[in-house]
């Protein structure tokens, strides 16, 4: 697991579309995935841009609420309620949860790759969720971030660690 830092306009996402580029020339299934549509929109852009020669159906674009919701509709489940929680802690958490319970003794996707821009907009939990349920055992994951840019105000220490079950490792940098 990679995660990589700078300011805005340091080519994190370009790093990241070259990455996913030459990922699937290599023939590994990709889920790039932001915070928002227009973003991931942005980066399919680049990646064509790439030099590297590969087929789309490589690809998964998409925004993490979208992500859920396609699993949800994928396993006949409602998006939940979110009755008696905060909106916060429904994103945060009641929304992933639903999706853990939704694909439970399924099959479903994994990805060789997780690729993850403007990862200072999400939660731990969001993280968590990908790393352990949508990873392929050849656990590849690449979250770029500039902490600056936390507009969400998001607890962001996550992004200096990461969990394992052999416990607390740093992310690697590249």
């Amino acid at each position: 697991h990679f995660r990589v830092r700078g300011v805005a306009g340091s080519g994190k996402t370009q790093a990241l579309s070259y990455r996913a580029g030459k990922l699937a020339s290599q023939g590994y299934n990709v889920l790039i995935i932001s915070f928002n549509i227009t973003l991931w929109h942005y980066v399919k852009d680049m990646i064509a841009r790439s030099p590297f020669a590969f087929s789309w159906r490589q690809f998964t674009f998409t925004h993490f609420h979208g992500f859920c919701k396609d699993r949800l509709n994928e396993f006949g489940q409602k998006w939940p309620k979110s009755e008696s929680v905060s909106t916060e802690d429904f994103f945060k958490s009641v929304v992933p949860n639903a999706v853990i319970n939704a694909i439970q003794g399924e099959q479903y996707q994994k990805y060789d790759a997780i690729l993850i821009d403007e990862g200072q907009d999400y939660h731990y939990e969001w993280y968590s969720m990908l790393d352990k349920y949508f990873l392929s055992s050849r656990d590849e994951v690449l979250i770029v971030c500039d902490k600056r840019q936390n507009i969400f105000e998001r607890e962001l220490d996550w992004l200096d660690k990461r969990v394992t079950k052999a416990g607390l490792e740093k992310f690697k940098e590249p």
